[in-house]
């Protein structure tokens, strides 16, 4: 128990060799131990051998679990090995779990066997044998002192550790990404990608859902469709939201989708965060409409509000996916127009270089090359074209650009090339990299049941609130 404290304040505060050797002893070396002691007293007593047996394989899963997140600490995070160690974790909960029921009903049957010692006659001694059973007591209180003092220390270690790795949530207020994903992200990543698979198909584009005329969200919020500069939106207000700045929201949907019911309660909780209303424009989908459709609409909707006398500098732009594409390709619109550019740019996985696909976890093998292709109508638009792909644009004078990728997602080298290539251009640019998270993991019909989500979006909002001040 003291361990486990030590290593939870090393953490931040000791110098890196003790924090080390603290978190050997801890997370490897304490349930090693735990692991041996629980197979020498379930095969030596008889008592529930196969559960016992389970569950210091759950302690060796801890072990290597351990390991692997001391091998993620010290590799790049793009290069971590998060999928992995995130099975192990669950792995290692349900074996830590099944430990404390192994020690509980081994507790019980040394004490029934206890009773029942103490309940038989004890034969009649001599004088000579007084005086053995008196050291033999010593040793055997001694004994019993260590085994309950092993159970009660161990299980009091893997109650606490099981807790902390359950309950591990990055604090909201936070401003860093975390050193690791939550175990409820891990879950929810590994349910998203199970989903995928079994729902995989040929590749054909999805059905397309309808956009609401008028979405559900909590009370309060004001919804209001409006015509901007002949461009559908929905202009979304928080309460208590200014209407003197704004910030234009390009949802993804792989250039072919409207946006998911996902979308509106993740926007409307951009807005109650910045205090500035949100204008979500339902651009034109490819294929019908391939590039520059969707473009001119994006920089449409950004001229009319405009119009509405918000100035430029109270305005950001910040999109999902394809969305993120838009984003920065808006930008660059306006820049070649000579239109006065927002505050801020902020891109969720965005998809910026549609020259290359990859196969991803959630979107699947064929879901990146069949977005591109509606889009650039099947290659006849060169995907080289800045507008169409701006990983390859002039990116000099671009507002401060704040990009955001999951480990877990085939576009994180679009993001990874942009940023630097942003550095270079002299760029503000802030590049976030969420370990074990998916594509736009915080737009989801989970909503804000893994701390990730929520943190994500405040990380967001923080940067565009300070931009737009």
């Amino acid at each position: 128990m003291v361990l486990l404290l030590l290593w939870n304040i090393a953490i931040t505060t000791a110098a890196a060799p003790l924090a080390w050797l603290l978190f050997l002893l801890t997370e490897i070396g304490t349930p090693l131990v735990l692991a041996l002691w629980t197979l020498n007293v379930a095969w030596h007593n008889q008592m529930r051998r196969v559960l016992a047996t389970v569950s210091a394989i759950g302690l060796f899963l801890v072990c290597l679990r351990s390991l692997v997140w001391g091998l993620n600490a010290l590799l790049p995070m793009t290069s971590g090995f998060y999928t992995m160690a995130g099975i192990l974790n669950l792995l290692a909960v349900v074996g830590s779990s099944l430990w404390l029921v192994w020690l509980g009903i081994a507790g019980i049957q040394l004490h029934s066997r206890g009773k029942k010692k103490s309940g038989r006659a004890q034969p009649l001694s001599t004088n000579r044998d007084v005086l053995v059973p008196k050291s033999n007591q010593r040793r055997n209180f001694l004994r019993l002192g260590v085994k309950v003092g092993v159970g009660v220390a161990g299980s009091g270690l893997v109650l606490a550790r099981t807790g902390l790795v359950t309950a591990n949530a990055p604090v909201i207020e936070s401003d860093d990404v975390p050193a690791e994903p939550s175990l409820m992200g891990t879950l929810l990543y590994l349910m998203a990608v199970i989903f995928q698979r079994l729902n995989s198909s040929s590749g054909a584009a999805p059905q397309r859902p309808s956009t609401p005329a008028r979405p559900s969200l909590p009370p309060g919020f004001s919804v209001e469709r409006v015509n901007a500069a002949g461009v559908s939106a929905l202009l979304i207000c928080a309460p208590g939201a200014t209407k003197s700045r704004a910030l234009l929201y390009i949802h993804g949907g792989a250039f072919r989708l409207p946006a998911i019911e996902a979308h509106y309660p993740f926007v409307a909780q951009l807005s109650r965060e910045i205090g500035a209303c949100v204008l979500m424009p339902d651009y034109r989908l490819a294929p019908e409409n391939p590039f520059p459709a969707a473009l001119q609409d994006c920089v449409a909707a950004y001229q009319w509000l405009r119009s509405q006398g918000i100035a430029a500098s109270r305005l950001a732009i910040a999109g999902d996916s394809s969305g993120g594409n838009l984003t920065l390709a808006t930008a660059l619109a306006l820049r070649e127009q000579g239109e006065a550019l927002p505050a801020a740019l902020v891109a969720l996985s965005p998809a910026l270089d549609l020259t290359t696909t990859g196969a991803d976890p959630i979107l699947g093998e064929n879901g990146l090359k069949n977005a591109y292709a509606a889009y650039t109508n099947n290659g006849a638009i060169d995907a080289h074209q800045p507008l169409v792909s701006p990983l390859y644009a002039d990116v000099h004078r671009l507002p401060p650009t704040f990009l955001l990728v999951g480990t877990q997602e085939a576009l994180r080298r679009d993001s990874l090339r942009m940023a630097d290539k942003l550095r270079k251009a002299g760029v503000e640019v802030k590049l976030e990299i969420w370990p074990g998270m998916w594509h736009v993991w915080p737009i989801s019909y989970f909503g804000d049941v893994f701390p990730e989500a929520p943190l994500t979006r405040k990380h967001m909002t923080k940067f565009i609130r300070q931009r737009l001040q």
